[in-house]
This record gives C-alpha cells, sequence and structure tokens, in this order.
C-alpha cells in the first residue's frame, strides 16, 4: 500500500532516479509553455526541477512544476509503453494523475492512473533524455527518490536610509540640546547683569 504519509502537503521536491541519480526536469528552453519536454538532467536547481504533489484522492496526486505550474501529463493521451511526458495546462484528466507508492527502502514507483503503467527512465542516462511510461517490470529505471527542497529564507537587511535618519535625528536633538542650553546661560547671564545694576 502506498505509503503518502512521507509527502509534505505544499513542499517541493527533486524527483531522482535510482538508475542513473539524474532528476526530472522540464526543457529549460519550453519555459512555461505546454508541451515542455519531461527528462532527465544533471541537479542544477533550477525551479524546472522542483515538484509539489497535489492530493486528488488518497494516494493520488497531480505532479507541479514549480517554474510553470503545469502538471506532468501523458503526450497524445498515450496508453501504451514508451508514450512520452510533458507539461500541460491542469486539465483534471486521468493522464495527469499518478499514483505514489513507496516501498520497504524508501524509492517511489509513480503509477499512472490512466494506464497503469509506470514513470520510468530508459535505459539512457544521458541529459535531456525523454521519460515515459512502462510496464511495471522492477527496474532501477522506475524506483525514484524524494528530496525535499531546502529553499533559502532571506534575512531582511535594515535600510541604510533608516539608519542615516535615525543618526540624523539624534544628532539634530543633540545639537538643539546644545543650542537650549547656550540660550539659557545667555539669558542667565542678562539677568544677573540687571540685578547688580538695581542693586548699585
Amino acid at each position: 500500500m502506498a505509503n503518502t504519509s512521507k509527502i509534505i502537503p505544499n513542499a517541493y521536491y527533486y524527483i531522482t532516479s535510482k538508475k542513473c541519480n539524474k532528476v526530472l526536469d522540464i526543457d529549460a528552453m519550453a519555459g512555461i509553455n505546454n508541451g515542455g519536454t519531461a527528462q532527465l538532467y544533471d541537479k542544477i536547481g533550477g525551479n524546472n526541477q522542483k515538484f509539489k504533489f497535489v492530493a486528488v484522492s488518497d494516494g493520488i496526486y497531480k505532479i507541479i512544476c514549480k517554474n510553470s505550474s503545469k502538471p506532468i501529463d501523458i503526450v497524445s493521451v498515450g496508453f501504451s509503453n514508451g508514450a512520452q511526458l510533458h507539461q500541460w495546462d491542469d486539465t483534471n484528466v486521468k493522464t495527469q494523475l499518478w499514483k505514489i507508492a513507496f516501498d520497504k527502502n524508501g524509492y517511489v514507483k509513480f503509477i499512472s492512473e490512466y494506464s497503469g503503467r509506470v514513470l520510468d527512465s530508459t535505459l539512457d542516462d544521458f541529459n535531456g533524455v525523454r521519460v515515459h511510461i512502462w510496464d511495471d517490470v522492477g527496474s532501477d529505471s522506475q524506483l525514484w527518490t524524494l528530496e525535499k527542497v531546502e529553499e533559502k529564507t532571506k534575512t531582511p537587511k535594515k535600510s541604510t536610509a533608516k539608519k542615516n535618519a535615525v543618526k540624523g535625528s539624534t544628532s539634530n536633538s543633540s545639537k538643539k540640546s546644545c543650542a537650549s542650553k547656550k540660550v539659557t546661560k545667555s539669558v542667565g547671564a542678562v539677568k544677573s547683569k540687571i540685578k547688580e545694576k538695581l542693586n548699585s
């Protein structure tokens, strides 16, 4: 039975082939367009290599690319062995739905809800090789690992302008304080002179 409790909602993952250690990737040249090729590639950390799993029902998910917000889909509603994958608008069809099954070693199989075949990375392992669906034959090319993407959180820097404004206001207030002290002293001196004249 699929142990999908390991999947964190809204978290993004790298999906890595056990066979060759390359990750699932949407061809960067396609950008966010429909038809972007699903392929294998060295992990370079682009958003086209990050995917989240959106639950549709128990154990069944859409696999959404972070770069385009489009799900992984089977090309031309393919059903047979070798049907390739790409990204496409979310049309709520079975070719975009996948059962996720973990084995006892933590590896994952992605099983097409449409055809019952599994996500396979083929016998080749060069950058850019297409992924497809195939009968489940238990090979390493059909096993995947999920690695949660650790996004770096930026610590906000204090505004230089704000620092300068604070410094300026401190400086101005100390100047004002000095000026008021001088005024007080001069008033006091005038008063004492007046007293001296009155007493003389």
